[in-house]
């Protein structure tokens, strides 16, 4: 009877240890389940918690704004980054960026904005008239003597300076005589003669009509009236007695640029024999419009793509230039800028940076965010695509010609440049620039000629200790105008904006 209970007891304890286990093995698999579940969850949570529209996201999106009538002024499709999408679609209120945010991929939403939240009311201000005509003195001054330093002699002569000996350089209409030296400079006179100079620009003839000890007066003359056919009209150049004068005829409705401080050009209303109405108005003040979005895509801010962001790249100074990729003087400073880029680009910083609102159309938009991302992310390709872009202005055969990846460029055109952007449109804030080009260097505002050896000069200046680079000329020949690889008369000091 014990052994009987005994061995019942031990079936017992054997039955109640194999329920327990049996427990045990049912509760760490339900546990497990439940872990999973719940990660799953919180992954779930984060992924589409992170495709909300955050401050600073960059963000994808179709957009449609029409006026009350239904009419559909703009259309199309950007990335902006979230807290200057209103800015970037040229709207004066920040209501676009506050409805979008926390919106989701595929949200769409439908805006009323008033003309004082859209474009803004009708500013008298902004229509304002310019001169028609600009006037240059057909005679010019300059002084006769010249200081240079003992390296720059030695570098346009080639040889040591002797006191009344004349020295020439290759292509020059005159010689140079030395009056006097020490051995930091030495002081020269111009030797020339009255009568005509060789022709050094097609269609202008200069002649030296007065020598003094001190001055040298040279009087300039057309062969004949020029007409050239420029962005929106005509210019005319013709001389009187005493002027060589430059008349603009616009075409009426057609945008110009305007070379005015706090103005970056409107629309032409009417023009006169000496003035042009301009409007800068926005076409579409006044009015209340409907604005449609839908959100295309949801990303992270441009900062943290882990991408790289143009910034110093060695210990020398920085010179940065704000244009604007079609504006004709742009262009200029560009070609101007791009010799002493290849020269000092490993001893100095030489940034490209770009005015914040453009002006000649959507290309403009395009090509900014083109050159964008090239600095941003194919660097070493950038000075390459300039020379070609600036002389060309033909986008797809400078990508191939400078080697650069065009679906990485896309890529970044579509989502990132945007986000660039506003660094640049900071600068352009922190430095009051107001027109393409706009030259600063180590943080200051700087006026140079537009031709390499100016610029180059321009950027040794600013070292503490020149390179040896700084020794070597330059072409002292400012590029033209626009696209080509021609060079013109004289340094323009002209901008868009």
């Amino acid at each position: 009877m014990v052994e009987e209970k005994e061995h019942h007891s031990e079936h017992h304890e054997v039955h109640h240890e194999h329920h327990i286990q049996h427990k045990k093995n049912i509760s760490w698999l339900k546990i497990g389940i439940c872990i999973g579940v719940i990660a799953v969850i919180v992954l779930l949570f984060f992924v589409f918690r992170s495709s909300e529209i955050k401050e600073g996201s960059s963000v994808r999106l179709q957009y449609s704004i029409a006026l009350a009538n239904g009419t559909v002024i703009e259309n199309g499709t950007t990335t902006a980054i979230s807290g200057n999408i209103s800015e970037s679609l040229n709207l004066l209120s920040n209501k676009t960026d506050f409805n979008l945010l926390n919106q989701k991929k595929n949200a769409e939403i439908e805006l009323n904005l008033t003309a004082d939240e859209a474009f803004g009311q009708i500013n008298q201000s902004l229509i304002y008239k310019i001169n028609r005509s600009e006037k240059q003195n057909r005679t010019t001054e300059s002084n006769r003597t010249l200081n240079i330093t003992s390296q720059e002699f030695a570098e346009a002569f080639n040889s040591t300076p002797l006191i009344n000996k004349s020295y020439a350089i290759t292509g020059n209409p005159w010689n140079y005589t030395v009056l006097n030296f020490d051995a930091a400079n030495i002081t020269l006179r111009i030797e020339t003669s009255i009568g005509e100079l060789p022709s050094m620009v097609e269609g202008l003839k200069q002649e030296i009509i007065l020598i003094t000890d001190t001055k040298i007066t040279i009087k300039n003359s057309l062969t004949s009236t020029q007409e050239i056919p420029v962005e929106n009209g005509n210019v005319t150049i013709f001389q009187d007695d005493n002027y060589i004068i430059t008349k603009f005829t616009p075409e009426v409705g057609k945008e110009i640029a305007v070379n005015w401080p706090g103005y970056a050009g409107g629309k032409v209303v009417s023009f006169d024999e000496n003035s042009i109405t301009v409007d800068a108005n926005s076409e579409f003040a006044g009015q209340d419009v409907i604005l449609k979005i839908k959100v295309l895509d949801v990303g992270k801010s441009a900062s943290s793509t882990g991408k790289k962001v143009s910034g110093k790249k060695n210990s020398g100074p920085t010179m940065q230039v704000f244009v604007m990729s079609y504006c004709p003087y742009g262009l200029q400073m560009m070609k101007g800028m791009l010799p002493a880029w290849r020269l000092l680009g490993e001893k100095a910083n030489f940034e490209l940076r770009f005015v914040s609102y453009t002006m000649h159309g959507v290309k403009e938009d395009t090509e900014n965010s083109r050159m964008i991302c090239i600095r941003e992310e194919q660097s070493s390709k950038l000075v390459d695509y300039l020379e070609c872009f600036t002389d060309s202005g033909d986008a797809n055969s400078c990508i191939l010609t400078a080697g650069i990846d065009k679906s990485s460029l896309e890529d970044c055109m579509d989502s990132r440049a945007s986000g660039y952007m506003e660094t640049d449109k900071a600068l352009n804030t922190q430095y009051g620039v107001q027109g393409s080009p706009t030259i600063v260097i180590e943080g200051k505002e700087a006026q140079i000629n537009r031709d390499p050896e100016s610029v180059k000069k321009a950027i040794c200046d600013a070292f503490t200790s020149k390179p040896s680079e700084c020794s070597q000329t330059l072409s002292t020949a400012s590029p033209s105008p626009g696209f080509g690889s021609s060079s013109s008369s004289s340094s323009s000091s002209a901008s868009c904006g």
